[in-house]
């Protein structure tokens, strides 16, 4: 048993998909773009109704954080609605 990971991180079930060659090949292709295993790649995708990662959510929220900072000055009222959008989608992805 890995004890690095906690007990509902680990992965005992090993389950074979039938893909096309050019399936395959866009997936992989996608999950590389996410810095992802194909594996990682279709469970997130699959748990998450989408294939948003975490890792894409916090490069949003970076954006989002960045765009306030400039927002900001010249119209702060604006910065909270952006923040509340960015919070919605934290909350969809869950």
């Amino acid at each position: 048993m890995n004890k690095s990971r906690h007990r509902t991180e680990i992965k005992g079930k090993v389950t074979s998909v039938r893909l096309s060659a050019e399936q395959h090949k866009t997936i992989q292709e996608k999950a590389d773009a996410a810095d992802m295993t194909l594996s990682n790649f279709i469970v997130t995708a699959a748990m998450n109704n989408n294939a948003v990662t975490p890792e894409m959510l916090v490069e949003m929220q970076d954006i989002v954080n960045f765009a306030c900072s400039e927002i900001e000055k010249t119209n702060p009222e604006k910065v909270v609605i952006l923040q509340e959008r960015m919070y919605k989608l934290w909350q969809k992805s869950m």
